[in-house]
């Protein structure tokens, strides 16, 4: 067994090796495509204005993931705080960072449950409102494919849109208990209120998917900002089709939370619609450097004040080495 366990945590160890491997080579290729000399200049020259709107919206953005988490985790009763909320969904994006997606949800889920109790609620709450994202996603990104027409990025916008979308017709598809004995192994499951937790109900539904589109077409207009910004002449509704396969291609586990891969991804996109590549990439960097702030502010937010369990008799293991053993997806 400690044989096995070893090379587990040896396989382990170099899964997250290979993740920022694959970070550190692309984005060292995007910096050698924009020249940083360029890409000095190019931000001496940026359009203020539009650099403004960017940053503006991004807590804006952030705000909005909040608000969708509260107010999954809050269906049954009210268990979270805005503040609260706030808190864990800074910590899940740094998280984030450093685990497959998968992965780091389940963790965000169980350092919420740790400190906040609920488990049931905070697991459901957690996956749902990814899948939710990702049906937001996928739909704009069918909108815009449409707009521009072009029919390869719709269809495959609809089958991500359908895939997403297919557990709030079908719950049980999901391995909910599973999840939930990855996030807490030694509490018992309240087979009830499990149960009650993975029902969403149409309006509740309805509500969370509005709030994560606004989230993200706030996200979007960034971009467009940035583009903007650095005088990229594209059409709003190209953004619109494109960003959100950038958003995607970020989700693959195959480097350190999605970076350089979205990036390289939003680049290349640019570049097909006729932006000169280094300057695609230059804006794809910008992106990229706002982008990081919320993840790096929650990791500092638990380096300065770390989440305590709820009660004393919960047996777990509260820090982030303990929490991210590489799960199952659900």
């Amino acid at each position: 067994m400690d044989g096995s366990a070893r090379s587990s945590g040896q396989t382990k160890t170099l899964r997250r090796l290979v993740r920022v491997g694959v970070s550190v080579l692309i984005v060292v290729a995007l910096l050698t495509k924009a020249n940083p000399a360029e890409f000095v200049r190019a931000l001496a020259d940026a359009d203020i204005g539009w650099l403004a709107i960017a940053v503006v919206l991004l807590p804006l953005a952030t705000f909005v993931r909040v608000v969708s988490f509260m107010v999954l985790v809050n269906r049954q009763d009210r268990i979270l705080t805005l503040r609260q909320a706030a808190y864990l969904t800074l910590i899940g994006a740094g998280v984030g960072l450093f685990l497959p997606v998968a992965v780091g949800d389940l963790v965000k889920a169980r350092l919420a449950s740790q400190a906040h109790g609920a488990s049931e609620d905070m697991m459901t709450a957690t996956i749902l409102d990814k899948l939710t994202s990702l049906a937001s996603v996928a739909a704009m990104g069918v909108v815009g494919a449409v707009m521009t027409r072009d029919l390869g990025l719709a269809t495959v916008a609809v089958v991500i849109m359908v895939v997403s979308s297919l557990p709030f017709a079908f719950p049980r598809i999901v391995p909910w208990r599973l999840a939930l004995r990855v996030v807490m192994p030694r509490q018992n499951i309240d087979e009830e209120r499990l149960s009650a937790a993975i029902r969403t109900s149409a309006p509740l539904l309805t509500g969370v998917l509005a709030i994560s589109t606004f989230g993200w077409t706030v996200s979007y207009v960034l971009i467009y900002a940035l583009c903007r910004a650095l005088h990229v002449h594209v059409s709003a509704e190209y953004v619109f089709a494109t960003a959100p396969f950038m958003t995607l291609a970020g989700l693959l586990p195959i480097s350190l939370g999605g970076i350089g891969v979205g990036q390289a991804t939003l680049s290349a996109l640019l570049a097909r619609a006729g932006v000169p590549l280094g300057l695609a990439v230059r804006v794809s960097l910008l992106q990229l450097g706002l982008f990081i702030l919320p993840p790096l502010a929650g990791l500092l937010l638990f380096a300065i004040r770390p989440l305590q369990p709820s009660s004393p008799k919960q047996d777990v293991d509260v820090t982030l080495a303990a929490a991210s053993t590489d799960a199952p997806a659900a």
